[in-house]
């Protein structure tokens, strides 16, 4: 039996071609201009410097064009490490926490990282370096100096490690401008500042103790120690009038 209803093949859809870049639009022009034998050298330079040119441009702009998009989608970066060093504890933004919220963003843009170290320019130094590469082409390359991190109770590959780690934060938060929050007030407006009750009993417990000193552990004003670094203030005090106590 003819059945009128069989399925035909499905047309196929032509898709529109994407219009050559005008760097392309050279590179085809050279091509073929390499075949005539009477070839204007001087002529086939100029073009071929004036299509690195264009496709070195296109290249940036699409980098450009790539970070932009990318920082767009970007949160801040909730600071989750703690560094608790007995007078003072502070946070900071992981290296694991940023690389897990820029990981799908880069590769959805075609971007990738790669690092590299130098001796730095005095003793115990290291110059890192952090290639930001697009897969268009164009790369951008910016450079940290540092001093090896040697804390307390760390052997050198330990200092060397948590210098690299350190590094690595910086340089990719300088590369794609990413912001860190306190998750102490989830990113809304930062560490609180003492309330006049507080800067008056710190003052009170320094009495004539070494302002300057103290103050250099906070940021070097009474401003820069936060409600959040309060107690820590309070026990350092206490430490110094006591280890005074007992000089007498």
């Amino acid at each position: 039996m003819n059945d009128s209803l069989t399925k035909q093949p499905p047309t196929a859809i032509m898709q529109p071609t994407p219009e050559p870049r005008a760097s392309q639009t050279i590179a085809m022009q050279l091509t073929e201009m390499a075949r005539d034998k009477t070839l204007d050298v001087t002529k086939l330079e100029a073009l071929l410097k004036m299509q690195r040119e264009m496709a070195a441009e296109e290249q940036r702009t699409a980098f450009r064009a790539a970070r932009a998009r990318l920082q767009s989608q970007l949160g801040q970066v909730s600071k989750k490490g703690v560094i608790d060093a007995g007078s003072r504890v502070s946070k900071f933004a992981r290296l694991e926490d940023i690389d897990s919220a820029i990981k799908p963003l880069m590769a959805a843009e075609g971007f990738s990282f790669s690092f590299d170290s130098t001796p730095g320019p005095g003793s115990n130094q290291v110059t890192f370096t952090a290639e930001l590469s697009h897969c268009e082409g164009h790369a951008e390359t910016k450079t940290l100096t540092l001093a090896v991190d040697s804390g307390n109770g760390r052997n050198a590959v330990q200092s060397m490690g948590s210098t690299v780690s350190y590094a690595r934060r910086y340089l990719i938060e300088m590369h794609l401008n990413i912001v860190r929050k306190g998750e102490d007030d989830d990113g809304n407006g930062g560490p609180l500042p003492l309330t006049a009750e507080q800067l008056a009993e710190l003052k009170r417990d320094l009495g004539d103790g070494d302002e300057r000193a103290f103050l250099a552990v906070y940021g070097g004003t009474w401003d820069s120690i936060s409600q959040r670094n309060f107690k820590a203030a309070k026990g350092l005090l206490a430490r110094k009038n006591a280890q005074k106590a007992g000089g007498k």
